[in-house]
């Protein structure tokens, strides 16, 4: 009994089996064997490329701070997390002696001066000289100030001379015109007041030749001369400190930035060096006496005259120390790190205190060789953070790093972008976010699905249907967009219709 009933079940098995074989042939027969068939219409359309990419948050600014002069600290201000701005002390190191320099060196002041004074009251002194003197000053005072600018600070501007001239730091490298990123503020800032340096030195020019001629006196060339010569100091100061706020450059660069800022700064030093000598000259115009002396002669009034400029010297020098023994912070931000301690000694030049600007900020991406030929400053970006899902910020390609290096084994350029408009508060450093950045757009071109084109031997070709059935059909094609839609460049035409297989 047993035996029947498997020889039962096997016979439905059998049976079943044939009816689904059956089944399976009749579909096939019916469809023709072929793969239903995805229809397409070639349309016009837009066509946008992009390349993605994972970076992070970073501070656009940050600033690693020690001190020029070693010595113990006596006061930390700004621990690491405080908000500081721009001038604030950060750190301080003892100051007592040079305090008590500064009061003898004001002392051995007082005695030039006074010696000075009994000088003029009994030397022999010719005003006409005195006259001469101060005008050969004044003179070479104009010529060292315009020097410094035409001969030093505007080859660091575009078109200097005109009415707007723009701050442009660049080098010429293999060919390559390597420009230097500057804060924009700071740079149209400065690009303004050179603009206004070339009105100032046309008025002195026309001061300068009109006192040749005159019996009035210099009394007002000279004023006029003070004030243009702390202008120009001032003017070039600004751009040292430009200069020392340039970042991200290629360290290969370090010896150019450096010379740029060894001109500048010996610049300010003929400067410094030119008001010294009309400062003395002054004195000697202002102090000549009008009565003549037996006795004595002039250069006395002028060895006085040096001794009390030597000891004004001092005195300045002896300041600039002092101020070394400060630290302040150069931007606004937020402090990362703060070695410096209260009792210990920090010596010069070691790195103690780091402020990162706070609303300043930039992303950090690496590009692969394969698509940084298409990602140029200026590009658009979406950003989106890991922080903040589905919300979508803009932004801007910023830099190409020209230098490459590796990850992962793989060629990289690193690649900075900025944001567009004011930098939302919840975002902060070190933040994960994935850029969409856009490499090329074409608006009204045809388009076609990319799965609709196969690849044969290097050419492209589409199945196109026409009123006599379907055709093969090559087609030259552009970008490939980032929806799927591929660029059609030649072969269809707008509302013919490409056939493909569903997979």
């Amino acid at each position: 009994m047993q035996k029947i009933k498997s020889f039962i079940r096997a016979r439905t098995k059998i049976q079943i089996g044939i009816f689904a074989l059956i089944l399976i042939v009749a579909v096939f027969v019916f469809t023709g064997g072929d793969n239903p068939k995805t229809e397409s219409i070639v349309e016009r359309g837009i066509v946008e490329q992009e390349v993605a990419a994972t970076g992070k948050v970073r501070s656009a600014s940050e600033v690693n701070l020690g001190f020029e002069r070693s010595g113990k600290v006596i006061k930390v201000n700004a621990l690491v997390g405080d908000a500081v701005r721009i001038g604030d002390t950060l750190v301080v190191l003892d100051q007592s002696d040079l305090l008590a320099d500064i009061k003898k060196a004001n002392a051995s002041l007082n005695d030039a001066l006074i010696s000075l004074s009994k000088a003029n009251r009994t030397s022999y002194s010719d005003y006409s000289n005195a006259y001469s003197k101060l005008y050969v000053a004044l003179t070479d005072a104009y010529t060292d100030a315009k020097d410094s600018i035409l001969n030093t600070a505007d080859r660091f501007f575009w078109s200097p001379s005109s009415s707007s001239p723009k701050l442009e730091i660049s080098h010429v490298s293999n060919g390559n015109d390597v420009k230097f990123y500057v804060d924009d503020i700071l740079a149209r800032n400065i690009s303004v007041d050179r603009g206004g340096l070339n009105d100032m030195f046309v008025a002195w020019d026309l001061s300068i030749s009109n006192a040749k001629t005159s019996s009035n006196g210099l009394d007002d060339e000279l004023a006029l001369t003070e004030k243009n010569i702390n202008e120009v100091k001032n003017f070039l100061a600004d751009l040292a400190y430009i200069l020392n706020t340039i970042k991200g450059y290629d360290q290969s660069y370090e010896s150019i930035i450096a010379g740029y800022k060894t001109s500048v700064a010996t610049a300010r030093t003929t400067l410094n060096t030119s008001l010294s000598e009309l400062l003395a000259t002054k004195s000697s115009y202002l102090d000549a006496p009008r009565e003549l002396s037996q006795g004595s002669g002039f250069d006395a009034v002028l060895q006085e005259e040096s001794r009390v400029e030597a000891a004004r010297a001092d005195i300045e020098s002896l300041e600039s120390e002092l101020s070394k023994t400060i630290l302040r912070s150069p931007i606004a931000g937020i402090v990362t790190k703060q070695d410096a301690k209260v009792g210990e000694i920090v010596t010069s030049g070691m790195q103690t205190t780091s402020v990162v600007a706070d609303k300043n900020l930039e992303i950090v991406a690496d590009i692969s060789e394969i698509n940084i030929g298409k990602i140029e400053a200026g590009k658009g970006v979406s950003i989106t953070l890991d922080a903040f899902p589905g919300e979508v910020i803009q932004g801007q390609v910023l830099y190409v790093e020209p230098g490459d290096k590796l990850v992962d084994g793989v060629v990289n350029y690193e690649v900075k972008v900025a944001f567009v408009g004011a930098v939302p508060n919840n975002i902060k450093t070190g933040l994960t976010s994935s850029l969409a950045i856009s490499t090329e757009r074409k608006v009204d071109v045809l388009r076609i699905p990319a799965f609709a084109v196969e690849r044969r031997s290097g050419k492209r070709f589409v199945i196109v249907r026409t009123d006599t059935g379907e055709e093969e059909r090559e087609i030259q094609v552009g970008i490939l967009g980032k929806d799927g839609f591929v660029e059609v460049v030649s072969g269809l035409s707008e509302g013919e219709v490409v056939l493909s297989s569903q997979k």
